[in-house]
């Protein structure tokens, strides 16, 4: 998986799904993550117009979004729609973040030629410090 993962971070515009009026939900939080990092990921919203100064999309069928991996921040059934309306080739890679992933959305993912990530936290690739620097250790260890 972590060949994936490297794929993944190669794209410097991931579509974040999961950008929320509440800025402290999960998926503000990687896309600020991502921002400082050095990526310009793309975030979609159904109910958010912009996050930090960047225009929001509501769904991933905008003719403009380009980017070839996508990050999702919901929840398990939210995923699981996402992935439905999804098209075949559309996405190489989607990331479960915590809470997104089920059994039907690696399926879903897989059928639609889109490889699966997760068990990893993004954070840990991101030049991160502090907890997410040990966890990413600690992988490296024992996996």
């Amino acid at each position: 998986m972590e060949d994936i993962i490297k794929q993944f971070l190669q794209d410097k515009s991931p579509v974040i799904i999961g950008i929320s009026k509440n800025g402290k939900q999960w998926g503000n939080e990687l896309f600020r993550a991502f921002r400082r990092a050095g990526f310009s990921p793309v975030p979609i919203g159904r109910s958010v117009s912009e996050i930090d100064g960047v225009s929001c999309y509501s769904s991933i069928k905008e003719p403009s979004i380009k980017s070839k991996n996508l990050l999702l921040a919901v929840s398990k059934s939210n995923a699981e729609t996402i992935l439905e309306g999804a098209e075949l080739g559309q996405f190489q890679a989607v990331w479960f973040a915590n809470g997104s992933k089920s059994k039907r959305g690696i399926k879903l993912a897989q059928a639609k030629g889109i490889q699966p990530i997760y068990g990893y936290c993004p954070l840990m690739f991101l030049n991160s410090r502090g907890i997410h620097k040990f966890h990413y250790t600690l992988k490296k260890i024992f996996a």
